[in-house]
């Protein structure tokens, strides 16, 4: 016998500290701030990355960096999806995650973004980032190297992640390029994650956005 079939959701909102993801950006500002409880008045940042992240549990930088946010006093909106869709669908398709920033008052002041590539599959999307009217800062994960490595290398991260981090998010518009995390295969083929709660870069990511606001 096999258990029912479960929709799988592909876009949501998510927060190491939730027992479950949220489909509503209302209810999940609600939980958040009645879980920090600290009465505080938090600029809102919002934060998207990959499904596959959240769903293989390979999201140690974006746990450190949601925590870092909050210690900083800003209140995060963490959102999962799936990338960038095909040209060929309605924008609420193309982009299921812009919803999550849409919420009347409660709109970020910044955009964080963890995607790769293209962050627009039509150059008329412009028009839709436009409405949003937020900066938005592209976040980099190395993927071949460790961060001692990273470090000692005179050319930082190679030709493949430099059209793919780099180059393609620009053409969009995003800005502020910034490492956050390195991980590199072991020899027996399972990725290990170079980031911690002592990574700089995040910390420091961290400090400048709430000082800029």
């Amino acid at each position: 016998d096999y258990s029912s079939i479960k929709p799988v959701q592909t876009c949501g909102l998510y927060h190491p500290a939730a027992t479950g993801y949220f489909d509503d950006a209302e209810a999940y500002l609600k939980w958040r701030r009645e879980s920090l409880s600290d009465n505080r008045q938090r600029n809102i940042i919002g934060i998207l990355c990959y499904y596959s992240q959240i769903m293989e549990q390979d999201c140690a930088e974006i746990d450190a960096l949601i925590h870092a946010l909050e210690g900083s006093g800003l209140l995060p909106i963490p959102v999962f999806c799936e990338g960038i869709y095909g040209r060929h669908l309605p924008v609420e398709k193309r982009m299921p995650w812009l919803r999550f920033f849409q919420n009347n008052g409660d709109r970020p002041e910044l955009l964080l973004s963890l995607l790769g590539g293209r962050f627009l599959s039509r150059a008329e999307d412009i028009a839709v980032l436009k409405k949003l009217d937020i900066p938005i800062f592209q976040l980099i994960k190395n993927h071949h190297q460790t961060p001692k490595e990273w470090l000692a290398d005179p050319e930082g991260i190679n030709p493949v992640s430099m059209v793919y981090s780099l180059a393609q998010p620009e053409t969009a518009g995003l800005i502020e390029p910034t490492l956050i995390a390195c991980t590199k295969a072991s020899d027996t083929g399972i990725f290990s994650c170079g980031t911690g709660p002592g990574c700089s870069s995040i910390a420091n990511a961290s400090r400048r956005i709430s000082k800029g606001l």
